[in-house]
């Protein structure tokens, strides 16, 4: 049996590892050896088993890390110096005749420049923070991760092995909260992130539209930010029944829209929410895509960036209903999604990107 890497970044590790060789129902631990990229963000592998026949089986083994952004050096503002003029005087002229006046001599004087700097502004920057929690088997687990002092929340996102169920996802003060249900079998690992945006002089917000969503259909819900404040990511609220899951967490004007889809015959509450950033100039725009096609029973990750002289504050998601999405989150300059397929089709994934531009 080997071990080989099936998604994400390999990360500099070598692919396929053979398994040790061990007795049935005994116990070994699996050791990949990986280098952390030199790129800032979010960084995903995902590993499986493969017999000797080349059939892959058995859970995802996936690792995700947080590289964290360098700080950039400001440069120091040089002072300029003009060197001060002389003093300079007329002399009175000699030989001048007896009772004839002299001309007065005339004295000049040039003000010393004073010294001048330009000092260089700080530039904005956005980061990802992030926190984790284990969740017990049957239970449910929620954790709230914060932005540095001197940052606003923009929107956040979360990392899970498969097992999980996240329902609710939302801003909480200047962080991100996750609740999520853990299924039978073992203890679980969630990862919350925080999307922080720095040195924007701005706050942030979130306003929300809460309905009750339509019996076996899918429905669309919309929260609009109000006027004066931009509109940098979203999140929702969706409870933990089952029969509810979302397929698209997206940008709609300059707002933010769910699309949920209920399988019962009830009639349960959803939220959705719009974070809004106010006091700021410029405006937000979504980015994303074409399509992806995500194979059967495969997992695949799809990515995109903002455009240059801007900067990422959110991302969201559009799927088909037979995907599950494990991970939603800032990706350098951009958002990523993961996702697997359950089914024996090919289904359709689009990764959307929210890029600010002062």
């Amino acid at each position: 049996y080997k071990v080989v890497h099936t998604a994400g970044e390999l990360m500099g590790a070598n692919a396929p590892k053979a398994l040790p060789v061990i007795n049935a129902g005994a116990n070994a631990d699996i050791v990949v050896d990986m280098i952390a990229p030199t790129e800032s963000g979010t960084h995903t592998a995902v590993w499986r088993i493969q017999d000797g026949d080349g059939i892959i089986f058995g859970p995802e083994l996936m690792i995700t890390i947080n590289v964290p952004q360098r700080p950039t050096d400001t440069p120091v503002p040089t002072a300029t110096f003009t060197s001060t003029p002389t003093r300079t005087r007329t002399p009175s002229p000699t030989n001048t005749p007896t009772n004839t006046p002299t001309n007065t001599p005339t004295r000049t004087r040039t003000a010393t420049p004073t010294q001048t700097s330009s000092p260089t502004a700080l530039p904005i920057s956005v980061q990802q923070v992030s926190q984790q929690i284990s969740i017990s088997p049957n239970a449910t687990g929620n954790t709230t991760v914060t932005c540095p002092s001197g940052s606003v929340l923009v929107s956040g996102g979360f990392a899970h092995p498969f097992g999980l169920r996240i329902w609710h996802s939302m801003q909480d003060g200047n962080g991100w909260r996750i609740y999520a249900n853990n299924g039978p079998g073992e203890s679980r690992t969630l990862t919350v992130y925080a999307v922080c945006l720095f040195i924007s002089g701005g706050t942030s917000d979130s306003v929300y539209t809460q309905e009750n969503i339509n019996a076996n259909d899918t429905t669309q819900l919309i929260a609009a930010c109000p006027a004066g404040s931009v509109v940098t990511g979203g999140g929702w609220v969706i409870g933990s029944n089952e029969a509810v899951n979302i397929h698209n967490s997206s940008k709609s004007d300059n707002g933010w829209q769910i699309f949920v889809t209920n399988t019962s015959s009830e009639t349960p509450l959803v939220n959705v929410y719009a974070v809004c950033l106010s006091g700021v100039s410029g405006g937000t725009s979504q980015v994303s895509n074409t399509d992806e096609v995500v194979a059967p029973t495969g997992t695949t990750n799809v990515q995109k960036l903002c455009p240059t002289n801007s900067f990422v504050t959110g991302g969201g998601f559009a799927l088909n209903s037979g995907l599950t999405l494990y991970n939603t989150s800032k990706y350098q300059n951009g958002w990523i999604n993961y996702v697997s397929n359950t089914t024996g089709v090919e289904k359709l994934l689009y990764t959307y990107a929210i890029c600010y531009a002062p």
